[in-house]
């Protein structure tokens, strides 16, 4: 078995140190117990194998306390034994996990549940009883906590539960673009159903979207039974899968949001579900190399850190610095960001060198396209779909080239969410930093501290998924106008040497590509909102459709938007008048 090897590489690598500190981990999972709602994180640092070596514990735990039958069924030699819910990031490593537990246990007793199978155990939930582990995602895991009925059949029986990475429970976030597309899709004649349910939302963001230097903690808006109605209508339709996902969470989010703290910036309402919350068994585990920098367990009084001292050596890594704004509207507004930063990299790769460079989703495509033809040597990631994988374990470069900054009301959320407590300020204040173009921050010692946190925990994941052995020289690149986030970085990874300040000479001659709100959208959603059989005058409707330039009407009018509208018999449009006929 090959990660038997990794493992066996580490320990003669590391030594003594290396050895206790999995001592440890084996403690922790089959003597020490946390008790019921309580949890304990484990911060090994990225890199060590801290998921094989809790793959092989559990694996001889089980194999030393059965005798094994046919298949999973087992007979236990103790009546105490323990039995595990291990939670994974992804479907792949939840069957890795699962493979790996029977290798080392002889025998079929661990379980990987993902949705290519969880349909034949859906029809049979007793079965899942059947397994000494069982093993699932994340977002299952997270599904669960609403639902108390299948979430027993998890729990019948189980000792200790194992987290491994950290999680992030859903926010819930509308905005005018959400629903511009939910109008796409959602049939002309119905529309007066769609506009009920979105108009005091849409109400709420243009009133106190007024700031990009604020974010506002709104009042609770009373409109349930217009939800109900268009929720009710919407599951009377027959939509592709596509469309009814879209419509559902369009409703989820509504109905989320009008239940719930909500915060309000720059044209969009976010809000989360406070159901979803961490759940447990008798013994609590979480597997985090993020665990001493991640803020959002020093808020939770149901978690505890349990600090272990760092292991590996980083005096074989050089982090360099090229100071420049890398958010997504600084990156939008460039002509030549990708192009040139692509010319840097290959200009610091050397002929032996691998390179992986991080970024935003959204900019992976372009990155690629800058790259030109397909280099092994050389590979794409973003933020995101990168924590925990071992795609590069060999590669000796690392490119940081976009922030991985979070909506910044999502860190307050979060800390809302380790608290469970409420916001006492109707405002919560955020400082955006001249002399550092593009930084923000929270002036509530708080929040900032999550938002840091989890910046450069990201960072942190991301450069460790390269020279995962530690035998290479490695060398990391990143481009953040925040010399505090490199420094962070560099005070976790002990013993890293500091390079040189690198120049990225980008032209700043193209307008940010964002959606915005056009005037006939505004056009579009207030048409809409009129009760059927309504005139107005044109006037008027270019001062209440929210200021709508009168010079340039005759060309929204002209816009796809109000022409569909037209063309459906929705609205009729006269000189001087126009009204609302269906």
């Amino acid at each position: 078995m090959i990660w038997l090897q990794t493992i066996k590489h580490f320990e003669q690598r590391y030594g003594s140190q290396y050895v206790s500190i999995f001592d440890h981990l084996r403690s922790r999972l089959t003597e020490s117990e946390t008790g019921d709602g309580k949890f304990v994180v484990l911060p090994f640092e990225a890199g060590i194998g801290k998921s094989l070596q809790t793959d092989r514990i559990v694996g001889e735990y089980l194999r030393s306390e059965l005798t094994r039958g046919q298949r999973h069924t087992v007979v236990r030699r103790n009546d105490d034994l323990r039995r595990f819910l291990i939670i994974k990031k992804f479907k792949d490593d939840v069957l890795g996990c699962a493979e790996r537990i029977n290798q080392v246990s002889s025998g079929e007793i661990a379980l990987g549940i993902t949705s290519e199978n969880w349909s034949d155990y859906k029809a049979n939930l007793e079965s899942i009883s059947d397994f000494l582990v069982v093993v699932i995602t994340h977002e299952r895991y997270l599904d669960l906590a609403l639902d108390a009925y299948t979430r027993a059949f998890f729990t019948e029986g189980r000792h200790t539960l194992v987290i491994d990475e950290a999680l992030f429970p859903p926010v819930c976030t509308l905005s005018a673009t959400k629903i511009r597309a939910v109008q796409q899709v959602w049939p002309l004649m119905m529309q007066r159903s769609l506009v009920d349910a979105y108009e005091p939302f849409l109400h709420e963001i243009q009133r106190l979207s007024k700031s990009q230097e604020q974010i506002v903690v709104c009042d609770p808006l009373d409109c349930s039974e217009s939800i109900k109605r268009f929720k009710e209508e919407a599951d009377a339709q027959s939509f592709d899968m596509k469309t009814s996902n879209l419509i559902s969470e369009f409703v989820n989010d509504l109905e989320v949001i009008i239940a719930n703290t909500t915060l309000c910036i720059d044209g969009r309402l976010t809000s989360y579900d406070p159901r979803i919350v961490r759940w447990g068994l008798r013994n609590n585990i979480i597997l985090d190399a993020n665990g001493n920098f991640d803020m959002r367990y020093s808020f939770d009084d149901t978690v505890t850190v349990d600090n272990q001292a760092p292991v590996i050596n980083h005096d074989n890594w050089t982090i360099h610095h090229i100071p420049y704004n890398s958010s997504k509207s600084s990156i939008r507004r460039t002509a030549d960001y990708h192009s040139r930063l692509m010319e840097l990299v290959l200009e610091r790769k050397k002929p032996d060198d691998k390179t992986l460079i991080v970024t935003q989703k959204e900019f992976e495509t372009k990155l690629q396209a800058a790259l030109g033809n397909d280099d092994p040597d050389v590979q794409i990631a973003y933020f995101g779909n990168i924590i925990g994988k071992n795609d590069w374990r060999d590669f000796n470069q690392v490119w940081i080239v976009s922030n991985a900054i979070i909506p910044m009301e999502v860190y307050s959320l979060y800390w809302l969410m380790s608290t469970r407590e409420e916001f006492q300020e109707r405002s919560i204040d955020i400082v955006l930093h001249k002399r550092k173009k593009g930084k923000v921050s929270f002036k509530d010692q708080r929040f900032e501290d999550i938002r840091m946190g989890h910046l450069v925990g990201e960072i942190y994941q991301a450069v460790k998924r390269i020279n995962r052995d530690n035998n290479h020289t490695a060398e990391i690149f990143i481009v953040n106008n925040d010399p505090d986030i490199t420094e962070a970085l560099e005070r976790h990874m002990p013993g890293i040497r500091r390079g040189e300040t690198i120049d990225l000479d980008v032209a700043q001659n193209m307008t940010s590509k964002e959606t915005k709100e056009t005037e006939a959208d505004r056009l579009e959603a207030y048409l809409l909102s009129l009760p059927i059989g309504e005139r107005v005058a044109k006037a008027v409707v270019c001062k209440e459709a929210r200021n709508i330039n009168a010079n340039n009407f005759g060309r929204t009018l002209k816009d796809e938007k109000i022409q569909r509208l037209i063309n459906a018999g929705i609205i009729e449009v006269k000189s001087r008048y126009i009204t609302r006929i269906s």
